[in-house]
């Protein structure tokens, strides 16, 4: 079975901005995900309050050791730097829960900025040679991707069918799995309905754009 769809700018920025959103839905929720993952709360914790004790220990006996210079403590230590060192990281555990506040915003923005420049390359070597026609042929679970420019047709690409997809009206993007926010392959299309035909005979799971970022303001940075 093929499929065509005639791509030009137009088409394309419809496409960029559909895989945008797809990727960046992916993206935010792995980091909601990890961020909010009850062993990486425990982990942080714990070992928040055990930095926290080991900078008061190391304090302390830096005291107790600029106080009584015993005989047993290298010359070559700077007492001073050790101290300081040690105060340092008594404040950076003890303010570990708005230094993680702000890693989690970080990680927001970032995942914004990442998102969009790999949207714009997904459809930069589309966008050099655009105008042209795009032909996806199916053969079993095995896409093979052509672009016909001026009548002559060029094979971009030949993929395994495989994984999860989510899709908008422009281009349908593949995941491992759903949790995953790396893509394996995008189609671009006209429209779904062909393409869901296709995965559906192949028991390839889809959900729609729409879905995708029910919980996710795609405007908000």
């Amino acid at each position: 079975m093929k499929i065509k769809s005639d791509i030009d700018s137009e088409f394309l920025d419809a496409a960029e901005q559909e895989i945008y959103q797809i990727l960046l839905n992916q993206h935010l929720s792995y980091n909601d995900r990890w961020f909010s993952s009850p062993f990486i709360v425990r982990v942080m914790t714990l070992l928040r309050y055990i930095g926290i004790c080991l900078s008061l220990l190391g304090i302390t006996l830096t005291i107790y050791v600029l106080w009584n210079k015993p005989v047993w403590c290298p010359l070559w230590i700077n007492l001073n730097y050790l101290a300081l060192t040690f105060i340092l990281f008594l404040v950076i555990f003890y303010f570990m829960p708005s230094i993680d506040s702000s890693l989690k915003q970080w990680s927001r923005n970032y995942a914004f900025k990442n998102c969009k420049k790999i949207a714009g390359n997904c459809v930069k070597e589309a966008r050099k040679l655009a105008p042209y026609l795009a032909e996806y042929e199916f053969k079993a679970n095995t896409i093979s991707y052509y672009r016909i420019k001026s009548d002559v047709s060029t094979l971009a690409w030949t993929r395994k069918l495989k994984g999860v997809a989510f899709h908008g009206k422009r281009a349908t993007v593949f995941f491992k799995k759903w949790t995953a926010f790396i893509p394996m392959l995008i189609v671009l299309h006209e429209k779904f309905e062909p393409v869901e035909i296709i995965l559906d005979n192949l028991s390839i799971d889809t959900k729609s754009i729409v879905k995708a970022q029910d919980t996710i303001n795609l405007n908000q940075k």
